[in-house]
């Protein structure tokens, strides 16, 4: 765990302890936790040398307590996939007026950036993740999942009765026009494409034309329902009716400015958690990196640790699902779920919403909330 810079030495203690008590009320699992001090040079990702420290090359999963600057921590970790959750906590307010927005739940997953093709690797990490959304859904209307199905490229087993109640979708993030795909376009108007954004000049295939190709090629080896919207059309249509759409994917750009949509209509910055994805490491922050917080808040109590809480939560259950470790699944979902009822009531506001609440308010709240057993396991929902 690295502190890093802005408010994370406010929130990085509290959020150790409740990971602390989740794991312990779930018993099997226990945390190799090394903490990086918040002096420490290599405290903040934007101090990193281009070789991570070794303490981070040799974890599993990297919790940030808050970090801004160069995200070159994403390339030397090989990390290709931002996942994004979009979803709203009881008690807390979005901007959306139609009460079928209280029950936003979207995952949006998006390239880093920092790899130049990882388009295949991207859209398969998106495309299990849907099957295992629809895997969790299912559980309700057959618990025993025992027929397999979403594709060969897929480990998600679920009844037929099952996968149809519950259909996955996948919904592609389009940058530009489809007809910019294809070669024998260009130049008819005598515009030349050759310097669009990706492009391979040797194949002059531009690199948007490119993620759609992969895209076809990876969803076909899975079983869901595909489509896909141009950015301003799904930006339009998030504000609109979110509530039709499952999960999302598209390339760093078009998705991280989605992401930030996203993150406004669950309430805002204070409430997004982050995960950056790849074959080897996984790195949980707050969506909103650090550099968002407020200096008002910095060393005064007044940070709002949720993002990081709900980052931490995200961080046991990807490790319970990479492990193989149901307990660990069992205390992300704990975690998640005692969030969830620390603000139910509504009457937990932080300052910039009319309240008083704190770190430390916050933090007794969720506690409270992990220890009277309120916060029980079930109706998981896998992030990673």
């Amino acid at each position: 765990m690295f502190p890093g810079d802005g408010t994370g030495e406010q929130t990085v203690p509290p959020c150790l302890e409740l990971l602390a008590l989740a794991c312990e009320a779930c018993g099997g699992v226990t945390l190799d936790c090394t903490v990086s001090p918040a002096d420490s040079p290599a405290a903040s990702p934007a101090d990193w040398p281009t070789d991570c420290p070794i303490a981070a090359r040799d974890s599993d999963a990297i919790l940030l307590g808050s970090a801004g600057g160069a995200p070159r921590w994403r390339a030397a970790l090989d990390l290709y996939a931002s996942v994004r959750p979009v979803r709203g906590l009881p008690g807390v307010a979005g901007p959306l007026a139609d009460p079928r927005a209280a029950a936003l739940d979207i995952l949006l997953v998006h390239g880093c950036g920092s790899t130049q093709d990882g388009h295949e690797r991207l859209v398969g990490t998106a495309a299990r993740l849907t099957l295992s959304r629809a895997r969790d859904r299912a559980r309700a209307v057959d618990p025993a999942n025992a027929t397999r199905r979403g594709g060969p490229r897929s480990d998600v087993a679920m009844s037929e009765d099952a996968y149809m109640a519950a259909p996955p979708r996948l919904t592609r993030i389009d940058e530009f026009d489809e007809f910019d795909e294809f070669d024998e376009f260009d130049g008819v108007d005598g515009v030349d494409r050759s310097d669009r954004v990706g492009t391979d000049h040797t194949s002059g295939e531009s690199g948007s034309a490119r993620f759609r190709r992969r895209f076809r090629q990876v969803t076909g080896e899975f079983e869901l329902r595909t489509d896909a919207s141009r950015i301003d059309t799904l930006a339009m249509n998030l504000v609109l009716r979110p509530w039709e759409y499952d999960v999302l994917v598209g390339e760093h750009r078009s998705g991280s400015t989605l992401a930030a949509l996203g993150t406004a209509l669950a309430g805002g910055p204070d409430y997004a958690p982050a995960a950056d994805i790849g074959d080897r490491h996984a790195l949980f922050r707050p969506g909103h990196g650090g550099a968002a917080e407020p200096a008002r808040r910095v060393g005064i109590g007044r940070a709002n640790p949720t993002a990081l809480f709900l980052s931490a939560a995200m961080m046991l259950e990807w490790l319970g699902e990479r492990h193989g470790c149901q307990p660990a699944r069992e205390a992300g979902e704990r975690l998640r779920r005692a969030i969830e009822d620390a603000f139910r009531d509504g009457e937990l506001a932080i300052r910039e919403r009319g309240g008083k609440a704190g770190t430390a308010e916050i933090t007794a709240a969720v506690r409270a909330a992990l220890i009277d057993g309120r916060a029980a396991a079930g109706g998981h929902r896998s992030i990673a």
